[in-house]
């Protein structure tokens, strides 16, 4: 999910950096090493395709149902298909995960290389921490609810109850 996903990648950057410190305690460039090359094939090959993929196929529930009048061709809004005009938002998208996976690991480098652990941990608690308040709570106190519907965006906005006439 869009708004998970950028944590999600701090966090991930940040704790692959902490579980090789003791080797990255030897490297002096923080972006030139073996480790940050695996956190960032992680990053490129797996995760961020994942959330592509998804972004493309389920845009309703990739956003959380909060991105509707930008991502979803209202033509097909039943089907949640995004028109090809929002290709570059998930360009977006992929480059922002990337970009906080490097800014996770390259930060718990700095931290590492100054033998401070404790600031190390606390990025990826910190990233992990606010994807799983995202997940749960979310914006408005639906953040669960979001993540656990199947349907699309037009499904969301249909059913009866608190969410009936949430504004955009």
């Amino acid at each position: 999910m869009v708004q998970v996903d950028v944590f999600w990648t701090f966090a991930i950057g940040s704790s692959f950096a902490v579980a090789a410190s003791k080797q990255l305690k030897k490297e002096e460039k923080p972006l030139d090493n073996r480790y940050f090359l695996k956190t960032l094939l992680f990053l490129s090959i797996l995760f961020v395709p994942s959330g592509a993929y998804l972004i493309s196929q389920h845009p309703g529930w990739e956003t959380m149902f909060a991105l509707y009048p930008y991502l979803v061709d209202v033509e097909n809004a039943s089907r949640g298909v995004i028109p090809q005009s929002a290709g570059i938002l998930n360009v977006v998208f992929a480059m922002t995960n990337i970009l906080c996976g490097i800014l996770g690991f390259y930060l718990a480098f700095k931290f590492i290389k100054k033998d401070n652990m404790k600031a190390a941990h606390a990025l990826w608690i910190f990233g992990y921490a606010a994807m799983l308040f995202i997940l749960v709570v979310g914006w408005d106190g639906t953040g669960w609810e979001r993540f656990t519907f199947a349907g699309t965006w037009y499904d969301w906005h249909q059913v009866e109850g608190p969410r009936k006439g949430e504004p955009l």
